[in-house]
């Protein structure tokens, strides 16, 4: 029996499967609507964009010590920062 299914006549083909194709890991961001193709990347130039200097950080520490929790009134000190950021 063994041996009549050893050398059989028919041979399974190979099966192929969707796997081969390229994948990639993407997420959308909420907050600005859209699709990134690489979230490291995306998350790098994201903190360039609006980084916080030295002087900054001193003027925020020195409010927030005035004023705690109250980021209202810590942001209207900072030029470039908005409510959210602090």
């Amino acid at each position: 029996m063994e041996k009549r299914i050893t050398q059989s006549g028919s041979k399974l083909p190979r099966q192929q499967c969707a796997l081969g194709k390229e994948t990639y890991c993407s997420f959308v961001d909420l907050q600005e609507n859209r699709r990134v193709d690489d979230p490291v990347q995306y998350e790098e130039e994201k903190a360039l964009i609006n980084c916080w200097t030295d002087v900054e950080k001193c003027i925020f520490l020195d409010r927030f010590l005035q004023h705690p929790k109250d980021f209202r009134k810590i942001a209207s000190s900072l030029r470039n920062k908005t409510t959210r950021l602090c």
